[in-house]
């Protein structure tokens, strides 16, 4: 008789720490053709001490998409000690995968076609994690559900990152161009933006803002 082999590889590779709430490939999507850096607003700048010196950054720089938005293990798993990347490499990173295919196709919108019908859903599910996916999203997670500890918001976001499926898909859509406009679109960390023009700032603190539910 025969016998059988089996063979298994193991594939080591580095675990990344600095985690993009916002992706570099949404970033460059502002960026004019032949720029690669934009100008960057800091609203809490931070403190640096150095050789017994203190400064604070400057408010405004000069960065790239892989400086902007993002936070040191900030989806990193930890389990007995150990923590791994693997939320942000196979969760975010399949979702990116098809999201950036999915928002290039609706942002050359030219009508409904075949391309627009197999956009939409995986449009949908970026636009619901990068909902939760940013600190603002996660502290809502947290003080929504009263969890804090470990990894619990980060289970909770993959939960829950679908919330407003249902409430999208069935809206009325409407797609805005700054062609003619010299200033365009800004970027921010917090790209999926909820906002009632009835309620004044001081209505709401953070993490919240205005209901879905609410007159936009």
């Amino acid at each position: 008789s025969g016998s059988l082999k089996l063979e298994v590889k193991v594939m080591h590779r580095v675990q990344s720490h600095a985690h993009h709430y916002v992706p570099e490939w949404y970033q460059r999507r502002f960026l004019p053709p032949g720029v690669s850096k934009y100008y960057y607003l800091d609203l809490q700048p931070e403190t640096i001490v150095q050789n017994g010196h203190t400064h604070q950054r400057k408010a405004i720089r000069h960065l790239g998409p892989d400086s902007c938005f993002y936070k040191d293990d900030l989806y990193a798993l930890n389990f007995a000690g150990q923590t791994t990347d693997e939320l942000e490499q196979f969760f975010f990173g399949t979702i990116d995968n098809f999201g950036a295919g999915a928002l290039a196709a609706m942002a050359s919108f030219q009508g409904i076609t075949d391309q627009i019908c197999e956009a939409f859903q995986p449009f949908v599910h970026y636009m619901g994690a990068q909902r939760f996916r940013t600190p603002r999203g996660l502290e809502e997670i947290k003080q929504r559900f009263s969890w804090d500890q470990g990894n619990s918001a980060l289970y909770v976001l993959t939960r829950v990152f679908q919330s407003y499926a249902t409430i999208w898909s069935e809206g009325v859509w409407e797609i805005v161009r700054a062609t003619q406009s010299p200033t365009k679109f800004l970027v921010s960390d917090n790209p999926v933006t909820f906002y009632c023009r009835v309620l004044f700032r001081d209505e709401w603190t953070y993490p919240n803002d205005p209901s879905l539910k609410q007159i936009g």
